[in-house]
């Protein structure tokens, strides 16, 4: 059982889009423990980037909109790029190497929904 999306082909374990998801807010300058909904009390009205919409939304259900897919798809690519980069070998960090693929799935995932103006499901 895991996290798969309506677009694309990008799929986590609930633990692994954690992971995913603890690393790109890290690169974003966001600690996800201070968060409301990560057990912090700090507000999302405080963050800027444009990851916000996926760093503060359910891993299990609901969906984000083609505006927000939009917004995040691009930036999400580049962070990725830069976590991940394709130099990256299977043998050397296999997780990270998953991690690129699934990241940059996800983003081409968000483009194919910004596309055809249909939210992005996360099922």
């Amino acid at each position: 059982m895991g996290i798969d999306f309506s677009h694309g082909e990008a799929q986590w374990s609930y633990s692994g889009f954690a992971q995913f998801r603890t690393a790109i807010a890290t690169r974003e300058g966001i600690d996800l423990n201070q968060m409301y909904g990560y057990g912090g009390e700090r507000s999302w009205d405080t963050i800027t980037s444009p990851l916000r919409p996926l760093l503060d939304h359910s891993d299990c259900d609901g969906n984000l909109s083609p505006a927000d897919c939009t917004a995040i798809a691009s930036h999400l690519h580049t962070v990725v790029e830069e976590l991940w980069p394709a130099t990256l070998q299977q043998d050397d960090d296999p997780i990270g190497t998953y991690h690129r693929q699934a990241g940059l799935a996800l983003a081409d995932g968000m483009e194919q929904a910004a596309e055809a103006d249909e939210p992005l499901e996360f099922m």
